[in-house]
């Protein structure tokens, strides 16, 4: 009934945009005349005796402030999927609708609403995972400045030396440019990918802080 499962994926169901939206503007009236998309992924345990995950991908927009919509699921038997198996088609479809915008369903506006990225936004592993970077322990992980980080002696702790001179901001240009490729995890067989998915940079990002940036706890 209008969910593309992904032949190529047999543990992947994708809704989709146009479907998530569309039953979000039938139960509401409001029509903004800019849509701004929001998204979110985690993955969910489904036992505490294995590795299985779910990765849902879930979708909000200001048509409505409180409906949320999953426009994918993944279940993975090996805990966290690569983003090209978890987000390809969210991909493919938000380069069309950033492009050409949305219609609205059984409405008089007859041209397309445009449509923008507001942010994705994830606890830190997640949202690794997302920007195909290093996880939030790895050396050059911050999301803020560009320093190699160090590990305590005391601990297994990771840490961020804040009075070195070298610490310099983390930009948007730095990083579609792969400046710091040490930040960067991409499979090179996939590199086209990690460029596509710049559509994910193209607005700003939003962090939920559910766990420490630098001990990751």
């Amino acid at each position: 009934h209008g969910c593309k499962f992904m032949l190529d994926e047999p543990n992947r169901i994708y809704i989709g945009l146009e479907r998530a939206l569309g039953e979000v503007c039938a139960l509401v009236s409001n029509r903004p005349t800019t849509i701004e998309l929001s998204f979110n992924t985690d993955g969910l345990p489904i036992s505490s005796s294995g590795n299985g995950e779910f990765w849902p991908v879930l979708m909000s927009s200001n048509i409505s402030k409180t409906l949320v919509s999953i426009v994918g699921l993944y279940y993975s038997k090996q805990g966290k999927p690569s983003a090209e198996i978890l987000l390809r088609p969210l991909i493919d479809d938000l380069g069309i609708w950033l492009t050409e915008g949305f219609q609205y369903p059984n409405t008089s506006i007859k041209w397309r609403t445009p449509v923008i990225l507001k942010f994705v936004s994830c606890d830190l592993p997640a949202l690794a995972l997302v920007k195909c970077t290093k996880c939030p322990t790895g050396y050059h992980s911050c999301t803020k400045c560009t320093i190699r980080g160090q590990r305590s002696t005391q601990g297994n702790q990771y840490f961020i030396p804040r009075d070195d001179i070298r610490v310099r901001p983390r930009t948007d240009k730095g990083f579609r440019n792969f400046v710091q490729k040490a930040h960067h995890q991409v499979d090179k067989s996939k590199s086209s990918t990690k460029q596509k998915k710049g559509q994910l940079q193209r607005e700003k990002y939003a962090v939920k802080y559910v766990v420490s940036p630098f001990t990751g706890k």
